[in-house]
């Protein structure tokens, strides 16, 4: 199972170009909107203060639309690590 990496959405329009930049680029990944009614009951996010598009992956934190090309760039050309888990 390859790792998958997290995106952290609120529902904006960079937000949305980064998730069809990621999926364009092939990038495994899940997503959360931290505004989604469902997640902040859950728990999750409750208070989150980083900026958002942020990509949570195994080799680091990249926050907003610059960072997450760079980190699709990195990505080009290097082997997938296999893991047990989905997320780490």
């Amino acid at each position: 199972m390859s790792r998958k990496a997290i995106l952290l959405i609120d529902g904006s329009n960079e937000c949305e170009k980064a998730r069809k930049f990621l999926q364009k680029a092939g990038v495994d990944f899940v997503e959360y909107n931290v505004k989604d009614k469902d997640v902040l009951e859950s728990g999750c996010c409750e208070g989150f203060t980083t900026e958002v598009p942020s990509l949570f992956a195994p080799e680091g934190v990249y926050k907003g639309f610059a960072e997450i090309k760079k980190y699709v760039k990195m990505q080009k050309g290097k082997k997938q690590v296999e893991s047990e888990s989905a997320y780490w």
